[in-house]
């Protein structure tokens, strides 16, 4: 009865989740977040706070209530476990309990604990060999990203967006692949072949370094930058 109460209470969210293959794990994982996201659980709200894998400060100041209610959602009683089976009910949907992943989904068709099946699928796909390769790929990325010229559909805006992604990737793969701030402004640098845009990057890096350590954060550079060679070219 309960689990029917569940599958009753389980809103399917209209997003296209593509067939897990051995070769797709991260473009799978995007759009099963998504789908995750929206779906809303026993508190009201979405049960994305079961994907995470740290638990936050209730007491510490969040950027909105849903950031809060992300990061902060208990994950024990009774909300927690019926929250947690329509996670399972999700991956039985999206993966299912044969085939490729099916294993793994099927161990928990008993205890239909969504939050432990969710960290043992990571853990599963996430090994050493995968963060390897994931590294890899994002350091191959890096060489061969460069900004030359704007234009419509890659502004310097879609450089940074790209190269946060790629820092991302490195994070995701271990402390031995993630670069500090310094090394990250010298990244951007190194993939900009605009004149002007090197202009401006070098008078953003000297006010830059004349902030406090604490402040020279990579998004903080880029701040400094894009809002001078932002002005530059409006005024161009």
């Amino acid at each position: 009865m309960e689990s029917q109460a569940i599958s009753a209470s389980l809103k399917m969210p209209e997003v296209d989740v593509p067939k897990l293959t051995p070769d797709n794990f991260d473009d799978f994982m995007t759009h099963f977040t998504s789908a995750v996201r929206n779906v809303h659980g026993a508190h009201g709200d979405s049960i994305e706070y079961l994907l995470r894998d740290t638990n936050g400060d209730y007491n510490a100041v969040w950027a909105d209530r849903a950031e809060k209610l992300r990061m902060c959602t208990r994950l024990t009683g009774t909300k927690f476990k019926h929250d947690a089976a329509l996670l399972y009910n999700l991956y039985v949907q999206y993966v299912g309990t044969d085939g490729h992943g099916g294993t793994t989904v099927k161990k928990f068709a008993t205890s239909k604990n969504g939050y432990q099946l969710h960290h043992q699928f990571l853990a599963h796909y996430r090994d050493e060999s995968y963060l390897e390769r994931k590294a890899t790929e994002a350091e191959k990325k890096l060489r061969t990203l460069h900004y030359n010229i704007e234009r419509p559909r890659f502004t310097i805006e879609t450089y940074y967006t790209i190269l946060n992604g790629i820092f991302n990737d490195l994070d995701h793969a271990g402390p031995q692949y993630s670069l500090n701030d310094e090394q990250k402004v010298k990244k951007f640098e190194g993939g900009l072949q605009n004149k002007d845009a090197l202009h401006y990057y070098i008078l953003a890096q000297t006010e830059w370094k004349a902030l406090p350590a604490a402040s020279r954060t990579f998004d903080g550079f880029y701040n400094i930058f894009i809002a001078k060679f932002s002005k530059f070219k409006s005024l161009t």
